[in-house]
């Protein structure tokens, strides 16, 4: 199933890079007669499009419907795990008002991201206050958000798997302009590998098969290899703004296989930790609450719900 999902992507691209070449030369038939090579050549064009098209829709279908029915059985599955971060966290895209909570492929169904939104108290006396989405530039460096460069725990014990450090930190992607070009974006980087979209990386393997993924790592900063074992509560790596984001946030699931383009995703809350108002921010809509999963053993904000994680309760942190 992989494989025909990046064969249709690779039709895809290869169908586009065609198009750029024979666009000069359809330009062309305008005003000189049709040539047979123009026809093959447009021919090909369309088979590469329709099969790519054709074998990514399919293959997405395929994978979706798969996902949808396991869902009811993974929602009974509920995996408490220390939280990917410390202090206070804001939920965006939380499975707690939603699932889906991104969608069903990538082992995403239940996956939360986290963004670094200080309270009032805490902004006066001294941290970095999260810039407003609405106001300022739609392209702002990711060193203007508190979320980045802070540290990011394993929520697991276990062992490191997959280990990716090669994507760089972009701008962010605010306001309408910056949310439109994150859009086009994110159209291409789905052409591509797992990283083109989860950028910085790390799964970690419990002992039990469970898979644990933190993603949007800050460029640099993994600590990890493939191969090495850690304990929950260590510090892997850094917050940053790599792959398909908006902004510096941490990207956290779970999963049952180790490859999220095949992975099913599993039901999160999180120990040590608790959910609260974060009314203080205004663009942050407090959602209700989804019927679909309700955690029993730990906490889990829903969107607009601030995550609170004190400090002490990291375990084997390594600053």
């Amino acid at each position: 199933m992989r494989a025909f999902v990046i064969a249709g992507r690779w039709f895809l691209i290869l169908a586009l890079c065609s198009m750029m070449a024979l666009f000069a030369t359809t330009l062309a038939s305008l005003c000189l007669p049709a040539h047979s090579f123009l026809r093959t050549g447009l021919d090909i064009e369309a088979a590469l499009l329709f099969t790519g098209l054709a074998l990514t829709v399919l293959c997405n279908l395929r994978i979706t419907f798969l996902h949808q029915r396991s869902a009811a059985t993974d929602s009974g599955r509920e995996h408490a795990v220390l939280a990917p971060t410390t202090g206070r966290w804001v939920a965006l895209n939380s499975p707690a008002s939603k699932v889906p909570s991104h969608n069903w492929l990538l082992g995403q169904a239940y996956a939360i991201d986290l963004v670094a939104a200080p309270s009032r108290q805490e902004v006066s006396e001294g941290a970095i206050a999260r810039p407003d989405f609405f106001r300022g530039s739609p392209f702002k460096p990711p060193r203007a958000y508190p979320a980045f460069g802070m540290p990011v725990r394993a929520m697991v014990d276990g062992v490191v798997v997959s280990s990716e450090d090669r994507y760089r930190d972009h701008r962010a992607r605010s306001r309408w302009i910056g949310f439109i070009y994150l859009m086009a974006e994110d159209a291409i980087r789905s052409l591509g590998p797992v990283g083109w979209l989860l950028g910085n990386h790390v799964t970690i393997r419990t002992d039990s098969g469970i898979y644990a993924l933190v993603a949007h790592l800050q460029h640099g900063s993994i600590r990890v290899k493939v191969g090495q074992r850690v304990r929950a509560g260590e510090v892997i790596g850094g917050c940053g703004n790599s792959g398909n984001t908006s902004e510096p946030h941490v990207h956290a699931q779970l999963m049952d296989r180790a490859e999220p383009p095949m992975a099913l995703g599993l039901p999160i809350s999180f120990i040590g930790a608790r959910a609260e108002s974060a009314e203080e921010y205004s663009e942050f809509v407090q959602e209700p609450r989804s019927s679909a999963f309700k955690p029993l053993r730990g906490a889990l904000p829903c969107n607009g719900e601030a995550l609170v994680t004190p400090a002490q309760d990291c375990l084997t942190c390594k600053e």
